[in-house]
């Protein structure tokens, strides 16, 4: 197996995308677990609408230096606001910064799940519903522990 930098990826990423075409990389990261495992595939397909974005959309976008693959969260105004599925912090960013949105993914075991199927939906369902539970128990946890 060959490791290529960063950099090298993420440009042709770009090119690809600029093109029209979709890419399919490898992921690196654990901040989109449990909805994408480190080590799956995820395909990139061109923005053609900021407009349409969702709760249930996966954006590439670059910050701070890097390209990050999280969830759109919100806009506020020009800005997209954005965090990983196993984050509690966000990322602002120019909706310029934007580069692809993920159109599927497969999992290791060879399940491809397209972004626009009922499963996804579900998944993205009960993906928001563990982050509201996670984080009523942090809330309660603060809570407790100020009375002690």
């Amino acid at each position: 197996m060959i490791t290529v930098p960063n950099e090298i990826v993420f440009d042709e990423v770009e090119k690809c995308v600029a093109r029209g075409e979709n890419i399919t990389i490898p992921l690196r990261g654990t901040s989109m677990t449990p909805t994408l495992e480190d080590g799956c595939l995820v395909t990139l397909s061109p923005v053609v609408n900021t407009d349409v974005l969702n709760k249930n959309a996966v954006l590439l976008f670059r910050y701070n230096g890097r390209h990050i693959l999280h969830r759109f969260h919100h806009t506020e105004g020009e800005t997209i606001v954005a965090r990983g599925d196993n984050l509690y912090s966000f990322e602002k960013f120019n909706s310029k910064d934007i580069v692809a949105v993920m159109s599927s993914f497969k999992r290791k075991n060879g399940i491809v799940i397209h972004c626009n199927s009922f499963r996804w939906k579900t998944m993205t369902f009960f993906v928001h519903i563990v982050r509201l539970k996670k984080w009523i128990i942090r809330k309660f946890k603060k809570h407790i522990l100020k009375t002690v």
